[in-house]
């Protein structure tokens, strides 16, 4: 473990000076941005370079092997049923697989490494429109690097790694498409439907989320009388509701359903159990099991919401 964390701050360290030093000008932001970006997945798959075996991702490679072996669309995945019925990740897979002719894992590789590629940029550029300083924007990539979402679960092959780059590239070209005196229709509006569309089959989820926070993003913009900017936004949001309510609905229906409910009652369970003194809540630094971490884990757990908190 303690070579591990040497092995990250060796990464994350060097792009975090650079990013937080003031004499870094706006292009070498953005590339040690992505450099931070690319080099963390390195990390994470030089545990097993040729062959994707995490869990999630081996329940992707079956619809990835049912859509390229089988040439069929929503098939049946019995690890993980879902799976089939969003398969924007696997399609985008089988795209760079069949027009470079590189094997599988290294199309599978290339298409998390652009997934990576296109969040970081967007976290930064986000960022940067919103407070007019690239400076801002490096600390945003940091602060969202810290997460150890990003540095594991959201670097697998797996539908969310997708889903959350055009999520945020989204937002992005909607704020590039409404930030001047007269927003109008324009390409960047179409980009953002186009990422919405994608979206749409790529992550039941993070789908929702986004055409939430568009809906809510067009309703402020109404209430702040910025008319023609609430009109674009609103564009987009009409457009992402039918098409995640057609895709959610009409294709996917029970199948999301029998995914998704269960853990819902499960929580909902829990919460109620708790609330009404039938069980107790989970302690702070005990595992289920009973056992106390480290006071050393404790420390650097409590200081990193601490540094976190400080760079948001």
């Amino acid at each position: 473990v303690p070579v591990f964390y040497a092995g990250l701050s060796a990464i994350f360290v060097p792009c975090a000076w650079r990013l937080l030093g003031r004499a870094a000008h706006r292009k070498e932001r953005l590339q040690v941005a992505v450099i931070l970006g690319l080099f963390l997945i390195l990390a994470y798959y030089l545990s097993s370079p040729l062959l994707f075996d995490r869990y999630d991702e081996l329940l992707h490679a079956t619809t990835l092997w049912q859509l390229s072996e089988q040439h069929q669309l929503l098939t049946v995945n019995t690890t993980l049923p879902i799976s089939p019925y969003y398969p924007g990740l696997e399609l985008l897979t089988l795209g760079v697989h069949w027009s470079t002719g590189l094997p599988a894992v290294a199309s599978e590789l290339l298409v998390v490494a652009a997934s990576r590629v296109v969040l970081v940029l967007s976290i930064f550029l986000i960022a940067e429109r919103l407070t007019r300083s690239s400076f801002a924007g490096g600390i945003a990539v940091l602060a969202y690097a810290t997460s150890t979402q990003f540095f594991a679960f959201n670097a697998q092959f797996a539908y969310q790694t997708l889903a959350l780059g055009l999520a945020l590239a989204t937002v992005h070209f909607l704020l590039v498409s409404i930030d001047r005196p007269a927003p109008k229709v324009d390409r960047n509006l179409v980009l953002a439907v186009v990422c919405v569309a994608t979206l749409t089959i790529t992550h039941h989820v993070v789908s929702w989320l986004t055409v939430l926070w568009l809906i809510v993003w067009a309703i402020s913009l109404l209430m702040a009388r910025r008319m023609d900017a609430a009109r674009v936004v609103g564009w987009a949001a009409g457009i992402g509701v039918a098409l995640v309510a057609i895709w959610t609905a009409g294709v996917v229906g029970p199948q999301l359903v029998d995914y998704l409910a269960p853990p819902f009652h499960e929580g909902i369970a829990n919460l109620a159990a708790v609330l009404s003194g039938a069980t107790s809540g989970r302690k702070f630094f005990i595992d289920p099991a009973g056992v106390a971490e480290p006071i050393w884990e404790r420390l650097i757990e409590i200081g990193s919401v601490i540094a976190w908190g400080l760079m948001l």
